[in-house]
């Protein structure tokens, strides 16, 4: 007869409990203590299917996003890249036009205007020849435009920035101070920005595209508006 393995009576006990009903370890939850509510167990949600419609591709592109400028108007949709724009119309195929630096194009109302080899220049939104409008040597460091008007920001000092216009066929200065230039916008023929000055102050500041009154808000403290 073959004899059976010795095992301890302690190890015996052990695994009988292990397996009696209601116990810890056996895969089910321990009782309550008595007087104490059972904690609720958590359960998993139900995915719920996407209702809303669904998006169109209009074109894939390998730019990164911080090369790139995206802008759209009542017609299409315009995507800046490195060295092409693209005007975006559902069910027709990209319209290439050629720009230089996405990251310094805006749309104007029939144009693209955008800046390279030291220069502005503008190009039909719905394509053709570029045409040169004036000398810039500083890439701009903000544009903004609406309607036919544009502007932008230019570094020419450490500290110093500068906001510029196009008029009357040559460049104008419109605001030139110490400090930072952290956002620029443009509407209704003014240009939005905000000007930090020092460490944590800032204020919000406005200037009319033909010229004119400067205005700004009371100065604040911590984040600026970005």
């Amino acid at each position: 007869m073959k004899k059976q393995p010795h095992v301890p009576p302690l190890l015996l006990a052990l695994g009988l409990l292990s397996l009696a009903p209601g116990c810890k370890g056996c895969g089910e939850s321990a009782e309550a203590p008595k007087g104490q509510a059972p904690q609720p167990q958590p359960q998993a949600r139900a995915q719920q299917a996407y209702k809303g419609p669904m998006p169109t591709e209009l074109m894939a592109d390998s730019t990164t996003p911080y090369a790139a400028g995206l802008f759209v108007d009542d017609e299409a949709v315009y995507l800046a890249t490195e060295k092409m724009a693209y005007r975006l119309v559902p069910g027709a195929k990209p319209l290439p036009i050629p720009v230089q630096h996405g990251s310094s194009v805006v749309l104007c109302r029939t144009d693209l205007v955008y800046w390279g080899e030291g220069a502005l220049w503008k190009v039909p939104k719905l394509g053709g020849a570029a045409q040169r409008l004036a000398d810039v040597k500083l890439q701009p460091a903000y544009m903004t435009a609406s309607g036919d008007d544009f502007a932008w920001v230019v570094v020419p000092e450490t500290d110093k920035f500068e906001i510029q216009t196009f008029d009357n066929r040559k460049v104008r200065a419109l605001f030139a101070n110490a400090g930072r230039i952290e956002a620029l916008a443009m509407q209704s023929g003014r240009v939005y920005f905000v000007h930090k000055e020092g460490k944590d102050n800032w204020r919000i500041g406005s200037v009319a595209v033909r010229g004119g009154d400067l205005r700004f808000t009371p100065p604040q403290t911590g984040p600026s508006p970005a």
